[in-house]
């Protein structure tokens, strides 16, 4: 009997761990993780707040439901999101490109030849200039050079059109000059192409955070042998005010070898790319990163960049917003990390619209999973579909005195089937099968469904 009485406890036991928490209620500022003093600014009652770090890193949803706006009586004020800050006001524009032939000397100078076909000639220029060499080793280098000398507007991004052989990683170095000899180093990327896929990994984006570009050349170099084509170049532009970039540390990424980095983000704010650096002097380290949403999905190639010791990191694209596990995979032809990199998140800006006709002072409440989302739509807010977003008054959440926020990532799941959460599962219920086949046998032959001291 007592046997019988320990199994269904254990049963019992195993099922109650899988309910969810109490639940709290979401109306209390109480019950967030993080709170915020917020200042209005002068002006209307519907103002804009942009979440800071602070409250992106204590998102627990990934709707962002569990952003909450509380005045001194504890009244919840309307929210609307609004659309994609760092977005809005941007576009795309086409730009001139050039080829460029020339060899680097053992000094790293190298005389630029630039081809420009205008359709009715071609004109030939050569312009000896200085770029420091990828490395000591390369030799020589292709090139071409991009005109952007009449883009006025902050440059977000540069898009390239290449073809590209698969399944071979290329490094691109970007620099900019203003008279075509002197040149300063603006990026670095790697651009990939999957085997069997016509589509360069990140659509050959290079991020580029606002730079200014007026009145300036770049120039895009890659190895010399490597089959790279450019046929052509456009620019984002950001018309309307530049949000700042947002990336906060992470802990916690699993160092699974010196070739494997696994990690999985916890339910969050939607995360723009990914940020590696060495931690060790580890050299030059070329590395792929794959995500998938959950275990019973394969990994899907994203991105793929070069580490280098010393480097502020690479930034690696590609990410979807319902992405939530991640291995980094280090070449194998390299000795790997000796220890993990760091690891940091780039967040996409999230701002809401409030409204801020309660009584001050006003609170941010952010991280509560069991909150269900309560955003107003944005016309509900702003019925004048013609107002902008940064003609509205710009509210403020406090988080001075605060530390830096940092976000510890999620334990990695098991991969396949004998991975020990899911044996600890399939476990449950087998046993739980077996014990209501065992009643179901009893009560068939006439006999009681529990065993009693005398059976």
């Amino acid at each position: 009997m007592k046997v019988w009485q320990c199994a269904w406890a254990a049963v019992l036991t195993l099922l109650a761990g899988c309910k969810d928490a109490p639940p709290v209620d979401p109306a209390k500022p109480d019950a967030y993780a993080l709170r915020l003093a917020v200042t209005a600014a002068e002006g209307g009652t519907i103002q804009r707040l942009d979440l800071p770090a602070q409250a992106l890193a204590a998102i627990r949803r990934d709707d962002l439901g569990d952003v909450r706006l509380f005045d001194s009586r504890g009244r919840r004020m309307a929210l609307a999101l609004a659309e994609d800050m760092a977005r809005a006001g941007r576009r795309w524009r086409d730009v001139p490109i050039y080829p460029v032939a020339g060899s680097w000397a053992a000094s790293g100078r190298q005389d630029v030849t630039v081809r420009i076909e205008n359709g009715t000639g071609k004109q030939v220029v050569t312009v000896a200039g200085d770029l420091a060499a990828a490395s000591p080793s390369a030799a020589v280098s292709s090139a071409v050079l991009v005109d952007t000398r009449a883009v006025v507007e902050p440059v977000q991004a540069l898009r390239l059109d290449t073809v590209m052989a698969a399944a071979r990683p290329v490094t691109l170095t970007v620099h900019t000059s203003l008279n075509l000899r002197d040149w300063q180093p603006l990026a670095e990327t790697t651009l990939f192409r999957p085997q069997g896929s016509d589509v360069v990994l990140g659509d050959g984006r290079l991020a580029l955070d606002g730079v200014d570009l007026a009145n300036r050349y770049v120039m895009v170099r890659w190895p010399a042998g490597e089959q790279v084509e450019v046929r052509g170049a456009r620019v984002e532009t950001a018309v309307a005010e530049h949000t700042a970039v947002i990336e906060v540390e992470a802990d916690g990424p699993v160092l699974a070898g010196p070739h494997l980095l696994r990690f999985d983000l916890p339910a969050s704010a939607p995360v723009d790319a990914i940020r590696l650096r060495q931690a060790a002097s580890d050299g030059t380290i070329p590395v792929r990163l794959l995500g998938r949403t959950s275990a019973e999905q394969g990994w899907t190639l994203l991105s793929a960049a070069t580490l280098r010791s010393g480097s502020a990191g690479q930034l690696l694209n590609g990410i979807s917003p319902e992405m939530r596990q991640f291995r980094v995979e280090a070449d194998r032809r390299t000795a790997g990390w000796s220890s993990s990199p760091r690891l940091s998140l780039r967040y996409r800006p999230v701002t809401v619209i409030a409204d801020l006709s309660g009584t001050p002072p006003y609170q941010l409440a952010v991280g509560l999973a069991g909150a269900e989302p309560a955003y107003l739509e944005r016309d509900v807010l702003l019925p004048d579909a013609s107002t902008a977003l940064t003609a509205l008054p710009v509210a403020r959440a406090e988080a001075g005195g605060q530390e830096p926020p940092r976000l510890t990532l999620a334990p990695p799941d098991g991969d396949g089937p004998l991975a020990p959460r899911k044996l600890a599962l399939w476990g449950a219920l087998l046993l739980g099968t077996a014990m209501l086949g065992f009643v179901a046998w009893r009560l068939a032959r006439g006999l009681p469904a529990v065993p009693t001291g005398g059976d």
